[in-house]
């Protein structure tokens, strides 16, 4: 266990903090999830270094969610972005296909058919590299569905 104040969050206690915001989302309660975490956002942008880098992904596409639930469309995208942009620059494939779809889907809200179908296929092929056929017959679908209409 790392030391922790209110200052500066330990690794173990900022996962802490993102599992409360995951209930927060899993009970609708977007708006307090979004309070949540810009706490974690200003912990994390003290470039404390971090042993699992996940926590910064997941903290980029959970926020992403709660922006799309909120219908602030082009901030969740900023936050997408944010994350895709980390994720290549540490060459991590995780929750890479997540980000990409729900660029996706706020694309898609805000009726822009092309660079929802871009972002879709980009998401298919980061499931494919991770062989989850579920995700890629669900994006396929969705793909399918924007291009048809």
């Amino acid at each position: 266990m790392s030391y922790s104040t209110k200052k500066n969050l330990s690794e173990e206690d900022l996962e802490i903090l993102i599992t409360k915001c995951n209930l927060l989302i899993e009970a609708k309660r977007f708006d307090e999830a979004q309070k949540e975490y810009q706490t974690v956002f200003s912990h994390l942008h003290q470039n404390l270094p971090l042993l699992n880098d996940k926590i910064v992904i997941r903290s980029y596409y959970n926020y992403a969610y709660v922006l799309y639930h909120t219908e602030k469309y082009n901030e969740s995208i900023m936050y997408c972005n944010k994350g895709i942009t980390y994720c290549t620059e540490h060459h991590y494939l995780y929750a890479l296909g997540y980000l990409y779809f729900m660029l996706g889907r706020n694309f898609i809200k805000l009726h822009n058919k092309e660079s929802a179908i871009t972002h879709l296929q980009y998401a298919k092929m980061a499931y494919h590299l991770l062989k989850s056929e579920k995700n890629i017959k669900m994006t396929q679908s969705l793909i399918t569905q924007l291009k048809d209409s």
